[in-house]
């Protein structure tokens, strides 16, 4: 990727971030760089493509830190250390979530990925699920499709938690974020073994 790509890149993300992505135009990305707007859409077109670039940005990171908890010890520590990598990525493209309901509605192809995207990321949660199970850290199902069931809830949490501490918090920073692996703690509780329970309480006092 060029420089000038990559200017524009970080500069639409900073702006995408502070502004939200209705109120970020291409004129607005071009006077903040200080180039011409013809300079701008020489290297992307309309401004959906910047979104689009941003957007598979984000997929990537979070498809490298799932294959690199793929490759550590199944632990109930470094699935919190995952899932707390996971929301720093988050808040780093942050206006993807925030603005999540108007990318789906406006760009077809993000819209469209996405729907193929949790799919993937189902499956890659319940062979992670089967393996914290073989560990004697999580319990067998009892109900039909009850890990399944726990994806949707942490997906949902994924998707709008920052909407969620923007409505009541009025502001966003990365520690006034604050709950969110805790969040996910208390989610997971219920479908820990006795084995899982007691790494759980040895790793609670870290986020409390």
């Amino acid at each position: 990727m060029n420089k000038t790509k990559k200017k524009i890149l970080e500069a639409a993300l900073q702006l995408f971030n502070t502004y939200g992505l209705p109120n970020v135009s291409q004129r607005k990305i071009s006077d903040h760089l200080g180039i011409s707007p013809g300079n701008l859409t020489y290297h992307f077109k309309k401004k959906e493509n910047i979104e689009e670039a941003l957007y598979f940005d984000l997929v990537n990171w979070i498809s490298e830190e799932f294959r690199q908890m793929g490759e550590k010890e199944v632990s109930l520590q470094n699935l919190i250390t995952f899932v707390d990598s996971f929301f720093v990525t988050i808040y780093t493209y942050r206006f993807v979530y925030l603005d999540i309901v108007h990318l789906m509605r406006n760009n077809d192809v993000i819209s469209a990925h996405y729907k193929q995207l949790i799919i993937s990321r189902k499956l890659q949660f319940l062979r992670m699920i089967e393996q914290f199970i073989d560990s004697g850290l999580f319990r067998e199902a009892e109900l039909p499709d009850e890990y399944e069931m726990l994806y949707k809830r942490i997906q949902i949490i994924l998707d709008f938690y920052l909407s969620a501490e923007e409505i009541t918090e009025n502001t966003i920073g990365y520690r006034p974020m604050g709950n969110h692996t805790l969040l996910f703690m208390h989610s997971i509780y219920p479908y820990l073994t006795l084995k899982g329970k007691k790494q759980f309480q040895e790793i609670l006092p870290l986020y409390e």
